[in-house]
């Protein structure tokens, strides 16, 4: 049985973590303008305006805005990139997401193959190809294999978190996404996993779908569908939660009595269910 310590010691390392994630984001940031305005004066206002615009990851936004265009500035990030331990394999993910929004893709492809870990970059038809240093990565446009689901996602999006859509679309929606799609497809399932987040040593929880016979797994946040075994190379998951929808019913009675104040609706659900399984998992890690 899961307590209410085990509850708030899960919270507490989701805070622990967020300090650190910020911190190191700041750090690095901080050593990338140095560098930056050294080498330009000039520099100044313009990171300024691409700073001040919270930004979820102000570091890539400073890689692609500054470092990618220069070979000595693109150096120059390696290195201090390497220095705070950062996730490499994070920049193919933002790659992957832009190809498929992409207004101008041969130009953005020679950008994108400038990334240290991507060596070609090929679309034929509806697929796309990255030769790269983790290997051989293959996937399609999620939105456009199912327009009907993005549709209905886009919709709920605008109604819950309108300001967070006009910014970033779904992007930053795995959990709202895989919500509504496994709606309408009640036998695949939603994946919540923890997977590194800007930095090797921080992490974020992650929503995505791995079909029913669990080889596919669609991901509408970051518009990609691949093999699992290719994205769980690039992504790293932890898996905490594996549910599909008709299992959200047997678990309700269990979260309304670890949870009684909480209003309940789908995403309080989820949230809370995670939450419950990352205390079980501290729990396991204590008795070992």
């Amino acid at each position: 049985m899961i307590t209410r310590q085990e509850i708030e010691e899960a919270k507490k390392e989701d805070v622990e973590n967020t300090q650190k994630l910020n911190d190191l984001v700041k750090r690095m940031c901080a050593e990338l303008e140095v560098y930056l305005i050294k080498k330009k004066r000039g520099y100044l206002y313009k990171l300024q305006q691409l700073l001040g615009n919270g930004n979820v990851d102000p570091i890539y936004n400073l890689e692609i805005e500054f470092f990618i265009q220069n070979e000595t500035y693109l150096k120059k990030f390696n290195e201090i990139a390497k220095k705070y331990d950062y996730f490499f394999k994070g920049d193919i993910q933002n790659v992957l997401t832009s190809l498929t929004t992409s207004t101008n893709l041969e130009e953005d492809i020679k950008v994108f193959k400038r990334f240290l870990l991507i060596n070609e970059i090929k679309k034929k038809d509806d697929t796309y190809e990255l030769e790269t240093e983790q290997g051989k990565i293959v996937f399609q446009d999620a939105k456009k294999r199912y327009p009907k689901e993005t549709e209905k996602m886009i919709e709920e999006a605008k109604k819950r978190h309108e300001d967070t859509y006009k910014m970033y679309g779904l992007d930053y929606s795995c959990h709202l996404t895989a919500l509504e799609f496994i709606k309408a497809h009640r036998n695949d399932y939603l994946i919540t996993c923890m997977c590194p987040r800007i930095f090797n040593s921080t992490w974020w929880l992650h929503s995505y779908i791995l079909t029913q016979d669990e080889n596919t797994v669609i991901d509408f946040a970051n518009n990609i569908i691949m093999e699992r075994k290719t994205f769980n190379t690039l992504f790293e998951p932890n898996e905490v939660l594996k549910v599909r929808q008709i299992d959200f019913e047997r678990y309700r009675k269990q979260l309304e009595w670890i949870y009684p104040d909480v209003p309940y609706n789908e995403a309080n659900m989820h949230k809370n269910l995670v939450l419950t399984e990352r205390a079980k998992q501290l729990q396991k890690r204590k008795s070992n």
